[in-house]
C-alpha cells in the first residue's frame, strides 16, 4: 500500500487542516502587531534636556 494512502486514511491527520488556516493568520497578525509597534514608537516626541 502506498504511503499516502494510509495517511490520508489516518484520522489523526484531520487536524492539520485547522492549523494550515491558523498559523498563517496568526503569522499575519503578529507581523503587523509588530509593523503597529514599531511605527508608534518611532513617532514618540524626542524630549529634549532643559537648558
Amino acid at each position: 500500500m502506498p504511503t499516502a494512502a494510509v495517511l490520508a486514511d489516518d484520522p489523526a491527520r484531520l487536524g492539520d487542516a485547522l492549523f494550515l488556516a491558523i498559523g498563517p493568520a496568526v503569522i499575519f497578525v503578529t507581523l503587523i502587531a509588530w509593523i503597529l509597534v514599531v511605527l508608534m514608537t518611532s513617532r514618540e516626541a524626542r524630549r529634549r534636556r532643559p537648558r
